[in-house]
């Protein structure tokens, strides 16, 4: 077996894309997810449940300036926060989904 070599040095820029806008004001998350997302979820999940893993997963990918923006938000709508938790939780899951796939 071939080793899987890792860096933590000279990461490329991460690529965002428009997730949600208040007032105006557009917030985005990273295009690609990293896995490490994915497994990081699992394990606050299981050792912290889910609601807890999911406000981790929010904050960490929205970053905390746009979780602030929703957190002070008093007029987003259940339907609103549903979509952006759906969307931000499926392009996670996707990560880990493509991962096992490979």
């Amino acid at each position: 077996m071939a080793l899987i070599e890792i860096t933590t040095t000279d990461a490329p820029p991460v690529e965002r894309e428009d997730l949600f806008s208040i007032d105006g004001v557009v917030y985005t998350i990273p295009k690609d997810m990293p896995g490490t997302l994915a497994l990081t979820l699992l394990d606050t999940a299981r050792k912290q449940g889910e609601s807890v893993a999911i406000s981790w997963l929010l904050e960490e990918v929205l970053g905390e300036n746009a979780y602030g923006a929703l957190l002070a938000c008093k007029t987003v709508t259940r339907t609103q926060m549903s979509a952006v938790v759906t969307v931000i939780r499926e392009k996670v899951m996707g990560a880990l989904e493509q991962m096992q796939g490979e």
